[in-house]
């Protein structure tokens, strides 16, 4: 396991600390095994914020964006 990878779990965990541990270690999987995807939402999701859009309606938004390929990959 690469440092990266360590403080991406460590960092997921808490944060979903109320998420059942199988929820969290897929969220994990996905994360790990889909970098580029991951870090494109929390970039269009920054860029909203600064626009002047509130943390979560942003959040929402880009997620909804995303939601079928998200779908698709914890389908896989």
């Amino acid at each position: 396991m690469s440092i990266k990878s360590f403080i991406t779990e460590k960092l997921i965990r808490a944060k979903m600390k109320n998420l059942p541990k199988a929820q969290q270690d897929m969220f994990i999987k996905l994360i790990n095994e889909n970098p580029d995807l991951f870090k494109q939402i929390a970039d269009e999701t920054k860029a909203l914020t600064k626009g002047g859009m509130s943390e979560m309606t942003a959040t929402m938004q880009v997620m909804r964006k995303h939601q079928a390929e998200i779908q698709r990959l914890m389908t896989q």
